[in-house]
């Protein structure tokens, strides 16, 4: 595999990560929002913890966009 191909594998690898655990994030803290019968106490801690799984993704958007310059500028 030359290396082109491999950045382009890692790129949409890393793509697919970033868009599956986003969505995820997005849908968990969203559902908590809705629940009537959790507490305030409760959804705070929900969307805090959301808040820091969201970094995740972050951290693969980050790794996209290094890979496709290198992709397009270095090879």
């Amino acid at each position: 595999m030359r290396m082109r191909e491999l950045l382009r594998v890692i790129h949409v690898l890393g793509w697919v990560f970033w868009l599956g655990a986003d969505v995820g994030v997005f849908l968990a803290a969203q559902k908590s929002e809705r629940r009537t019968d959790l507490s305030v106490e409760s959804r705070l801690a929900v969307l805090e913890s959301a808040l820091r799984r969201h970094q995740r993704p972050v951290y693969a958007a980050t790794l996209i966009a290094g890979v496709s310059g290198i992709t397009k500028f270095a090879l």
